[in-house]
């Protein structure tokens, strides 16, 4: 049986905010979708010609200091 609820993750722990019932001990399946990130999404195609027009040596360490950054943007607060 598959359902669907949120959870908050806390001290190595997810505890579901809603109430469950289960037997103890069962072994649950978990999908994390992590929280939208803030701004617009390029599209693919303009992240790929982002990608290529960098650098590939020496010049800004930007692109490798905030790798995540360039290319997922900033999470939402």
């Amino acid at each position: 049986m598959t359902r669907h609820f949120k959870a908050v993750y806390e001290q190595g722990l997810l505890r579901p905010t809603v109430p469950i019932s289960l037997p103890e001990g069962t072994q649950v399946e978990v999908l994390v979708l992590e929280p939208p990130i803030c701004g617009d999404r390029d599209s693919p195609a303009e992240l790929l010609r982002a990608i290529a027009a960098l650098p590939t040596s020496g010049g800004d360490p930007f692109t490798s200091r905030d790798h995540d950054k360039v290319l997922y943007g900033e999470r939402c607060p």
